[in-house]
């Protein structure tokens, strides 16, 4: 009786951390010796049973208490020895031994994780031994943890060991029991039977409780008009994660994504139901031609947790979603537009100054732009100021280019505009600045203009071009002078031009073969450069193909590298360019709009597998196949 009631002092003492007193007590310190030990075959059991880059190295955790909280817990502790002393009872009213096995699922789809659990009820475990995960994945355990209850004169004790398994094929497999050692018995638990399917039936109740849509502000767009697409999440579990397993290619549309854009979280009813809902992700999607393009579907994966069970044990899980897909009607721009018109399709705002309003005839100025708007960047172009009889405009340059991504959650673009002017005659002007937009919602062109301008000319104080004129017309009649004296032709051609020429011919002659030589072989050396450059990244790119499934970091960091190399090579890009010094560098080369939209996505894509979390080996291979024909297009230009 004596041995009975020190293992039930034992079993109520276990769930608290290890106090001085214990260490007095020789039985109490063979229990804690027991459970170190049984740890660590649980431990090297569940090893045994994962890949190496998923073992676990068993650590001694300790828990320190202030002085007041072990003082605290002593007395309890100790009244409840005293109870326990007086009532012998105690022990013969323990609850029957049990050793049981479940699953969170018998019937699991081939990407759904899922939970073992082998449970021993009111035994305290020596030995514990995991059948084979044959045709599974051992993701995560053994995982331990136990409790015990008094009720009504009884003593429940509980712990349990768990796993979390990944099916490796589709079929129905069986997995043998568990052995467990308590006292001189050893137990088995239960067989269980996993049936694995390509994809679950789906269930009225499991389609409500999770699911994602795309969502788009419009359906219809005009070319050249922003569109928002929103990937939005409805929930009644808890996501503690997700993660993109498959994006859609965005094609006929140029994609900025708006990642400074915060949604917050909201709560919606859908059938009487109420769901918690977000969006997890905005893209601002630009046309590139007119038509009806259609956007296909998103697949994504989400890591769920619900509390569940006794003592809210959380119940972790993987579900895959998958969107619907979308189609966009593209319009084309109506006809009538205004001569100020450029390319601009949304909503604007537009600002203007003169950088001095007081001028000379011939001395030139600037004239300042600031456009403001929603529309496509790309052909959102400054209007051209045709000359006059006044003032001489020249052709204008964008001297400041910014973008704000959290405005009203849009994109939207700033740019500062600059046109040089130089007035031509002298007098009091005014200038009316005007700038021209496609409005969608009204479907009609709009011209704003601002304050009107007024500049103050004065004549030039420089010599003007009139006296060099007539300066000319002096001179050209005046009368030719008289020859006083005759000279011999052979000493008048020796300080003459014709003699300084023929003198340094010889020397130029000589100066341009050389010339000729060192242009000949830098050209050469580029042409190589360019050869060796573009074959050696294209090896990169190849050499990173043949990477496994656990190094598809290096492999898309090397595709990145390798790209990113060849269009600082081609575009005389500075390092560390940015998305929008690229498109500078594309608009001044004149690369077609259709070919930089697709660059700048595969240089999206390209980023996105290097630091998404989700990789797979089959959207590496696609990347670096897209990635090398389109090098090899460009190298062509």
């Amino acid at each position: 009786m004596h041995l009975d009631r020190e293992l039930i002092y034992s079993q109520v003492a276990m769930n608290w951390p290890i106090l001085d007193w214990t260490r007095n007590s020789p039985t109490m310190m063979k229990q804690s010796t027991l459970k170190a030990s049984n740890l660590q075959r649980l431990y090297k059991a569940g090893s045994d049973n994962l890949p190496d880059s998923k073992r676990m190295d068993s650590t001694t955790h300790r828990v320190s208490t202030s002085g007041y909280f072990k003082l605290f817990r002593f007395g309890i502790i100790t009244v409840l020895f005293a109870v326990l002393g007086t009532c012998p009872f105690v022990a013969s009213a323990q609850a029957p031994v049990s050793f049981k096995a479940r699953a969170s699922s018998t019937t699991v789809s081939i990407d759904e994780n899922f939970q073992i659990f082998y449970i021993l009820e009111n035994a305290s475990a020596e030995d514990f031994e995991p059948p084979s995960f044959k045709n599974f994945e051992v993701l995560s355990g053994p995982n331990y943890s136990s409790n015990v209850q008094f009720s009504n004169g009884k003593v429940f004790k509980r712990e349990e060991y768990s796993f979390i398994l990944k099916p490796g094929k589709t079929g129905t497999f069986r997995i043998g029991p568990a052995t467990i050692t308590t006292g001189n018995k050893k137990l088995k638990s239960n067989d269980l039977t996993i049936k694995v399917v390509n994809e679950l039936p789906k269930k009225e109740a499991e389609g409500e409780e999770l699911f994602v849509k795309i969502e788009l502000s419009t359906d219809s767009v005009f070319l050249g008009q922003q569109l928002l697409l929103n990937y939005k999440v409805y929930t009644k579990v808890n996501v503690e994660r997700y993660s993109f397993e498959k994006e859609p290619a965005y094609d006929g549309f140029y994609a900025e994504e708006l990642d400074r854009f915060f949604s917050p979280t909201t709560t919606e009813i859908i059938n009487d139901e109420s769901y918690t809902t977000k969006i997890i992700r905005r893209l601002a999607l630009f046309p590139l031609k007119t038509g009806t393009h259609e956007i296909e579907a998103a697949e994504l994966n989400f890591i769920v947790s619900e509390n569940r069970g006794f003592l809210f044990r959380r119940n972790v899980k993987n579900i895959k979603k998958r969107t619907q897909a979308v189609t966009v009607t593209v319009l084309p721009l109506p006809d009538g537009a205004p001569p100020t018109f450029s390319g601009a399709v949304g909503n604007f705002s537009f600002e203007a100054r003169l950088q001095s309003n007081q001028l000379s005839v011939g001395e030139g100025t600037s004239l300042i732009y600031l456009i403001t708007g929603n529309g496509d960047p790309k052909r959102v172009q400054p209007p051209v100021i045709p000359s006059n009889d006044t003032f001489e405009f020249y052709k204008p340059t964008i001297i400041n280019e910014k973008i704000d991504s959290r405005s009203n959650g849009e994109f939207l673009q700033q740019i500062q505009v600059e046109y040089y002017l130089i007035p031509k005659l002298a007098g009091n002007f005014t200038l009316q600045p005007q700038f021209s937009y496609f409005d969608p919602d009204s479907r009609k062109y709009i011209t704003l203009e601002t304050e009107p301008l007024k500049a103050s000319v004065l004549e030039s104080s420089k010599p003007i071009s009139a006296n060099r004129e007539n300066a000319e017309e002096e001179v050209s009649i005046r009368p030719p002078k008289k020859i006083t004296s005759l000279k011999r032709k052979e000493d008048s051609f020796f300080n003459s031009l014709a003699f300084w020429t023929l003198l340094c011919l010889p020397v130029l002659f000589l100066l341009a073969v050389r010339l000729k030589d060192s242009l000949k072989s830098t050209y050469a050396g580029r042409s190589s450069l360019k050869k060796e450059n573009l074959q050696d990244l294209l090896n990169i790119i190849n050499n990173a193909t043949h990477s496994s499934e656990t190094d598809l970091n290096s492999a898309f960091s090397s595709i990145n590298e390798a790209f990113r190399r060849f269009l600082i090579w081609k575009f005389s890009l500075p390092p560390g360019f940015s998305k929008v010094e690229l498109q500078s560098a594309l608009k001044r080369q004149a690369v077609d709009d259709e070919l930089s939209a697709q660059l700048i996505s595969l240089m999206e894509k390209i980023e996105y597998g290097v630091y998404s979390p989700v990789k797979s080996r089959e959207q590496m291979l696609d990347i670096a196949t897209e990635t090398s024909r389109v090098m090899q297009a460009l190298s062509q230009l």
